[in-house]
């Protein structure tokens, strides 16, 4: 006998363009009588957590996991939660600077930080750092909007760009 639950992915509102492309690719992908994409934010996630699930898997910040985990004990829900870490990334001398300042970037800026790899800070040796500040704000021009241009979805929080702007623009 086999036995199918349903099963649901809900992305990030914080990576709004991503998650409207999941939800019109992973219906075409997988079987919608198993597998739904919700989004929402804080209500609908609250809402959702009301229910009964066979299990529950989260990726995301720890004060939210915090909330699953209390609200998946109330029905003895079993709870895997992947909540990710502070992932420095370090660039020494030996680096090909350019190229650290470009994957860096990338690894930041993807899915507008929403990963649980995400880089959070650079320790950067002293003899390169103004060459990787150089860098990383040549790749940013790129792909970062400019001020005047009026953005199509809310800025991202967790790109950190209060505490990046100055050290871009400096």
């Amino acid at each position: 006998m086999v036995t199918v639950r349903l099963m649901g992915a809900l992305s990030s509102e914080l990576a709004p363009h991503s998650a409207l492309l999941l939800t019109k690719l992973i219906p075409q992908y997988l079987d919608n009588s198993c597998f739904r994409v919700v989004n929402g934010a804080v209500e609908v996630v609250t809402a959702l957590l009301e229910h009964p699930y066979g299990h529950i898997l989260y990726t995301g910040a720890g004060p939210v996991g915090s909330i699953v985990m209390a609200a998946a004990s109330k029905h003895l829900t079993p709870v895997t939660l992947e909540l990710g870490g502070k992932s420095p990334v370090i660039v020494t001398a030996k680096a090909d600077v350019a190229l650290a300042a470009k994957r860096i970037a990338w690894g930041k800026f993807f899915n507008a930080g929403q990963t649980c790899m995400c880089p959070d800070y650079a320790l950067v040796e002293e003899s390169v750092l103004a060459e990787f500040i150089k860098q990383l704000k040549l790749v940013s021009i790129c792909a970062l909007p400019s001020p005047s241009q009026k953005l199509l979805w809310p800025p991202y929080p967790n790109l950190g760009l209060p505490k990046l702007t100055p050290v871009l623009d400096g």
